[in-house]
């Protein structure tokens, strides 16, 4: 997860420094100070009692099995809203690079932006063969 952030970050931080001048400079140092800080505290956390491994524990210590739900359904929506900003991205920059491609399926005709979207999500499942293979890989050292 965090390399899909370094990868963003290398491109939206220049161009957002751009856009806000200098001043903007100020804010993300204010927003570095406080991740830096919440690391602090998460690590004091974790610190102050061995069985806390990620976030839900912590949440479940600090608000009951209410706030471990909470966490879970807000970090789930999280990786979920990553994908769909990530599919955003890809589809802009593939309009930018082929503005006028178009699929004609009989008397169909589907534009540059939603035939991204749809050839993006038939090839997506494809995806998980990467991890099959690296599992075979795996399996193959054992024997």
């Amino acid at each position: 997860m965090c390399l899909y952030f370094s990868g963003i970050s290398l491109l939206t931080v220049p161009y957002a420094l751009s856009r806000g001048g200098w001043l903007s400079l100020v804010f993300f140092l204010l927003i570095a100070a406080l991740t830096f800080y919440t690391g602090i505290l998460l690590k004091r956390c974790m610190d102050a009692d061995p069985s806390i491994r990620h976030y839900l524990d912590i949440a479940e210590r600090a608000f009951g099995k209410r706030g471990r739900l909470i966490v879970s359904i807000i970090m789930s929506s999280e990786l979920f809203l990553i994908g769909i900003g990530l599919l955003i991205l890809e589809v802009d920059n593939l309009e930018k690079l082929f503005p006028n491609f178009a699929v004609k399926i009989g008397s169909l005709i589907i534009s540059g932006r939603c035939s991204f979207v749809i050839i993006t999500a038939l090839l997506a499942p494809f995806s998980a063969l990467v991890h099959l293979v690296a599992l075979d890989l795996k399996r193959r050292e054992r024997c």
